[in-house]
């Protein structure tokens, strides 16, 4: 950038999981870490997102090839602050379209 001075973000992620074996075969534990730090002065997204660090637990329970259910544990922490913990649940879902004609 002119005038030697740099504007820009940076964000990383490294998600980590495993399906188990055998009869458990539908379960995918998995551990994320996230981490996102942004410039004040970036054009975009400088004094609208804040920092953020995660790291992430949980577990997916497929149901089927188009449904899932799945459990996670965060803890998280915005522009430096205190820690927040939560649990999230969520249900996930995909419809199957076409077909032959």
């Amino acid at each position: 950038a002119a005038g030697g001075t740099s504007r820009g973000s940076s964000a990383v992620y490294v998600h980590m999981g495993v399906r188990l074996p055998g009869s458990l075969s539908d379960l995918t534990p998995y551990g994320r870490w996230e981490n996102m730090e942004v410039d004040l002065r970036d054009p975009v997204f400088g004094g609208v997102l804040p920092d953020y660090d995660a790291v992430v637990a949980g577990v997916r329970y497929d149901l089927d090839g188009l449904a899932a259910l799945k459990a996670e544990y965060r803890n998280e922490k915005f522009d430096g602050g205190v820690a927040v913990n939560s649990f999230f649940m969520q249900a996930s879902f995909a419809v199957a379209v076409g077909g032959q004609s």
